[in-house]
């Protein structure tokens, strides 16, 4: 079942299945309200109910405490609409900035390479499609087999007419479901599927302001 959403102060209203989150509908339908993780743990896009009632998800409790919930504040990554709603977020508005709408792609692994240590960059090809983005965010790899996606960073420069190949550097995590994925099973000609753009981290050409970036190398040298 569909419920409508309205996004106060700007008025504008979507459209949100019942079996999905309040951010994803907006995101989906170019409303960027503050997000990151995505998962209920950061409170990044903690927003307030105004009219209607929500089934709150897996928030987190320390993200968002009982009192909060009490109070009418939901996590818009984790909460699903269970009647019409009209919400109180705050909505990214930057001068000079367009946010891309996310969406769903597939695509096909064209290269494999490890290029450091327990590091693998994958170039993913996506079909009969292009992604827009900016430079900083990144996608939600689905986990085949598992209901599960996996956050990561676009590797790749976005072009100003769209990308029809990514690429992302995934790093070995001891355990994880995602690496797990791409370091055991995945391999070069395999269909993927992923959704995005995400992320509000991003290079900002109007920001005047002097920017520092810092790096960081592990290594130990070889016996």
């Amino acid at each position: 079942m569909k419920y409508k959403v309205r996004i106060e102060p700007i008025g504008v209203e979507v459209s949100c299945d019942g079996n999905q989150t309040i951010l994803d509908a907006c995101l989906r339908n170019g409303v960027w309200v503050p997000h990151a993780c995505t998962h209920g743990t950061c409170a990044t896009c903690k927003s307030r109910i105004i009219e209607g009632e929500v089934d709150f998800g897996l928030a987190s409790n320390f993200a968002l405490m009982d009192f909060e919930r009490e109070e009418g504040y939901v996590l818009l990554c984790t909460a699903k609409p269970r009647t019409n709603l009209v919400i109180e977020a705050d909505v990214e508005v930057e001068e000079g900035i367009e946010f891309y709408p996310v969406k769903d792609f597939t695509g096909k692994v064209v290269e494999i390479l490890d290029c450091a240590r327990d590091t693998r960059k994958i170039q993913i090809e996506i079909e009969n499609d292009k992604i827009f983005y900016l430079a900083g965010q990144y996608i939600q790899l689905y986990i085949p087999g598992t209901e599960q996606n996996r956050a990561y960073s676009i590797a790749s420069r976005p072009l100003k007419d769209g990308n029809s190949t990514i690429e992302l550097h995934i790093k070995r995590v001891p355990g994880g479901l995602g690496s797990g994925y791409v370091f055991e099973e995945l391999k070069e000609g395999d269909k993927v599927r992923f959704a995005g753009p995400f992320g509000r981290f991003i290079f900002r050409k109007n920001f005047d302001n002097p920017i520092l970036f810092f790096g960081w190398w592990n290594w130990t040298c070889p016996n």
